[in-house]
């Protein structure tokens, strides 16, 4: 009996392993093809996505294109045939459109401009020169044969310096003006959206292979050709030996994608589960029902892994929200449904902005090459990140270029007035920060407190014309919106015109003073906004250049550039300041030196013509001032201040020289040698006699010997 029982037991105990065998068997198998099916999905998910950013990309390109297309500054280049200097001015616009397109989208390693009224290519890159100098011409060339080209493949760029990088690039035809080429780094694109084991291709409308990465599925994709670009389900995919192959389809504009994904990442996972679960079953019999689903969460972590990396957008999704929200792009009514959706936290109903301006930033990244560009932008953001980490609850986003704007949300104590010191001192220590890391100027913008989170796009608003103040304040300073001025400004137009009229009368010593007087009248009373300053000062600019036309003085020659673009380059009020005043004594040094000049050459002349016709006519001023088109006055002054004497006296002293030589080397009687040096023979004789104290007579006698 007892025999029995542990037979029983024993059966028992085999049917309930036979049982849990099965049943594990049977979940084993589901898992199997739960796991399969799912990392399958997850695979063709991370496939679409990454297809639809790429898409998504290309449309972007194309927008800038659009943009290009639109640029008036850009058209008029291309409509020039021959340059001028001030087209050198236009020409610098349209190479700051082109750099603002690298800037802005690290993917876009250069753009090429190729017009062709004047042959020329101008690269963001590369020194502006003619299209047969350029070293990637060929890209044009092949474009202008066949322009059904859009997109030319992947290969190394030839222009620029330093490391060439990989690209692809997108033409545009400028209406037969001229032609645009985007320069793209696909492997920039396409690399942080996969893992670099798979593979990945990229084709354009005509089927040509645009991109193709190193992985070896890609090789092996490549290699068997039309069998491998078959499909055979309409999920896009197909199953080779050793891969599976994502086909994308063609996009909106043509571009295909197609992943190459190797077997043994879907089937590992599979293999995996099965091995999990057989060692439970043998070693954890009676524990492996409540050890499967932590199994089955593991796998299913995994499979979810495949698929975020094919994502990596969130942290973009929550830049463009922060950034819609300060502009007043979003609906309000849905900001916090949205907020939450994209996992961003608002700490309270109060806010206030700070938005940082870096002084000069552009100028700076533009000497820079791609590598140290990204890096500097890079560490300004860390910088300010970090000056406020674990202080305000906040949220940090670049708004431009060269601007960082810092989103406070908090309960109203947190915001009270008493932590305006506190905001100071994380300003200050931004400020010294990147001056002391990146050698750059800060200057930042502070909002007044908002009371609800619909106040943000004011708050932002107010950020940014605090910044403009920093013409007035300095370009480093910390201005808070509730300090500016609140008026417009007055000044007198009698005030200017009292500047303009010191330049006219070459009056250095009121000049100064006035100008001085003028502006110190409008900051000090501190009603002055920057918009009134750079009336002022355009205003003298404008004076300046009527005085130099209605004195028909060229003002590229008075001043050596263009006072008006020249005006607008400096930040500073009082760089402005200082640069109106040098204009004032340029153009009054200028007026000097061409009345001198003026002078020297009036004289010259005026002599000249008395030595020629001094025994001609009757030369007197009124006729002088006739020859001329001068003054009889001006004329005099003239000949008084360059002869020391008058007219009169050198005219005689012209004449009696001439007589002195026929009286001594003719035998002319004295009235005809009087008519050929211009006298008649009585003002003869009285002149001579009172130039030599003798008659003509008794000169001709002592120096002639007495001949007749």
């Amino acid at each position: 009996m007892k025999y029995s029982k542990r037979r029983r037991i024993f059966r028992l105990y085999w049917a309930i392993v036979l049982m849990l065998s099965i049943i594990i068997a049977g979940f084993a198998s589901l898992l199997v093809v739960s796991v399969h099916d799912r990392t399958m999905q997850g695979l063709k998910s991370g496939h679409d996505l990454a297809a639809s950013r790429l898409f998504q990309f290309e449309e972007r390109i194309r927008s800038l294109a659009g943009q290009l297309e639109l640029d008036d500054n850009l058209w008029n280049w291309l409509l020039k045939k021959e340059y001028t200097r001030l087209d050198m001015y236009q020409l610098n616009d349209v190479q700051r459109t082109l750099n603002n397109i690298t800037v802005n989208n690290p993917a876009v390693v250069s753009v090429y401009l190729h017009s062709r009224m004047n042959s020329t290519v101008l690269s963001t890159n590369h020194m502006f020169s003619d299209i047969e100098a350029f070293p990637d011409r060929g890209i044009f060339y092949r474009f202008m044969e066949s322009p059904a080209i859009e997109w030319v493949p992947a290969r190394t760029e030839l222009a620029g310096i330093g490391d060439h990088r990989m690209i692809a690039s997108l033409l545009i035809d400028l209406h037969s003006l001229g032609i645009a080429a985007l320069n793209i780094d696909l492997e920039y694109v396409l690399k942080p959206m996969l893992p670099q084991n798979f593979g990945i291709l990229v084709y354009d409308a005509a089927g040509r292979l645009l991109y193709a990465n190193t992985a070896p599925s890609t090789t092996e994709y490549l290699r068997r050709g039309d069998e491998a670009m078959a499909r055979d389900g309409p999920d896009g995919s197909r199953r080779l030996p050793e891969h599976y192959i994502f086909d994308s389809g063609r996009g909106p504009n043509g571009l295909r994608f197609v992943t190459v994904i190797p077997v043994v990442l879907v089937s590992g996972a599979a293999d995996g589960a099965i091995r999990l679960l057989v060692s439970v079953l043998l070693i954890f019999l009676a524990g492996a029902s409540v050890a499967y689903p932590y199994i089955k969460k593991m796998l299913l972590q995994r499979t979810s892994l495949v698929v975020a990396k094919g994502s990596g957008e969130l942290n973009e999704l929550q830049d463009g929200f922060l950034i819609g929200l300060l502009n007043g792009d979003l609906d309000l009514a849905s900001v916090h449904a949205k907020a939450n959706e994209y996992g961003i936290e608002f700490y309270g109903n109060c806010v206030r902005t700070y938005v940082f301006q870096i002084d000069d930033y552009y100028n700076r990244l533009l000497d820079m090459d791609d590598k140290a560009r990204y890096a500097m932008r890079k560490v300004v953001f860390d910088l300010i990140k970090d000056a406020w980490s674990g202080g305000l609850p906040c949220h940090i986003v670049r708004t431009d270029w060269d601007k960082i704007a810092i989103l406070v949300t908090a309960k109203l104590e947190v915001l009270a007035d008493d932590v305006e010191p506190q905001a100071d001192k994380r300003c200050e220590d931004v400020k010294a920060n990147i001056r002391e890391t990146c050698g750059l100027t800060v200057c930042a913008g502070i909002s007044e407190r908002g009371e609800a989170l619909e106040e943000v796009p004011e708050c932002y608003r107010q950020s940014l014309h605090a910044l403009q103040y920093k013409l007035i304040y300095g370009k480093d300073k910390i201005i808070w919106y509730k300090d500016i001025p609140s008026g417009n400004g007055q000044y007198r137009a009698s005030d200017i015109a009292e500047i303009i009229s010191f330049v006219r009368n070459e009056d250095r010593s009121g000049l100064i003073p006035s100008i001085n007087r003028l502006f110190g009248s409008l900051v000090s009373n501190q009603t002055a906004s920057f918009d009134v300053i750079n009336a002022v000062l355009s205003n003298i600019v404008l004076g300046l250049a009527k005085l130099s036309l209605e004195w028909r003085y060229d003002l590229e020659e008075v001043f050596d550039e263009d006072p008006f673009l020249r005006l607008y380059t400096f930040d500073g009020y009082s760089d402005k300041r200082t640069y109106v005043q040098d204009l004032c004594g340029k153009l009054i040094d200028y007026r000097i030196q061409r009345r001198s000049l003026r002078h020297a050459r009036t004289m010259s002349a005026i002599v000249q013509h008395i030595d020629e016709n001094f025994d001609k006519y009757d030369i007197s001023l009124t006729a002088l001032a006739t020859e001329f088109n001068l003054s009889p006055s001006y004329i005099s002054t003239l000949i008084n201040e360059e002869l020391s004497m008058g007219l009169v006296e050198y005219v005689n002293e012209l004449r009696i020289t001439k007589s002195l030589g026929l009286l001594k080397q003719t035998n002319l009687p004295v009235q005809a040698i009087a008519v050929k040096c211009g006298f008649t023979p009585h003002t003869f004789i009285r002149n001579f006699k009172k130039a030599m104290q003798i008659t003509p007579g008794e000169y001709r006698s002592q120096h002639v010997g007495g001949a007749t």
